[in-house]
């Protein structure tokens, strides 16, 4: 049985989000009563993640979701093409956002998903940034770039909470 830490998850809902109370308050609902976030917050959203009642993970689909919809967080498909990855890393690093075209070649363009988000978080590294997966048990890749100094930190935290494990993708 998985033992769940909620004063980390929230410290790292504060690492991942700042300056957003209102997403503390999310997780902070879904953890104290799950039933209650569920039914009247978002139970057609988790029913196109295929949950279909509360579960002991929905605080960390909580911060997955609330940090995608707030736009610091985007969630790639593992077929997804080059240019949506782009676009999407594009969405979330705002002023950070690479010039994709000065630093990958024609050949990544056919890189997997997982490959071309490992090339880019390298480039991202550079600049002080670290992108990182968290983990959902999916085939997808919820991204979310952190500056490289919160990197264990939020990681360690996140394994820390008992919910769930963030992977720099470098």
């Amino acid at each position: 049985m998985t033992s769940f830490d909620n004063t980390k998850l929230y410290e790292l809902v504060e690492e991942l989000a700042p300056n957003d109370p209102s997403l503390l308050d999310e997780v902070r609902l879904a953890v104290e009563d799950p039933a209650d976030y569920y039914v009247r917050q978002c139970r057609e959203r988790f029913a196109l993640r295929g949950i279909s009642k509360s579960e002991p993970e929905l605080p960390w689909i909580a911060l997955v979701d609330g940090l995608a919809e707030r736009g610091c967080l985007v969630e790639f498909d593992w077929r997804e093409d080059s240019a949506a990855v782009l676009d999407g890393l594009d969405d979330i690093l705002g002023e950070d956002a690479l010039d994709w075209d000065s630093i990958l070649t024609e050949d990544d363009e056919e890189l997997s998903c997982g490959e071309l988000l490992q090339r880019v978080a390298r480039h991202l590294r550079a600049r002080g940034l670290a992108l990182v997966c968290l983990g959902i048990q999916s085939d997808c890749y919820p991204v979310v770039a952190v500056p490289s100094e919160r990197l264990e930190r939020v990681q360690r935290l996140a394994v820390e909470s008992g919910y769930g494990k963030i992977e720099y993708l470098a």
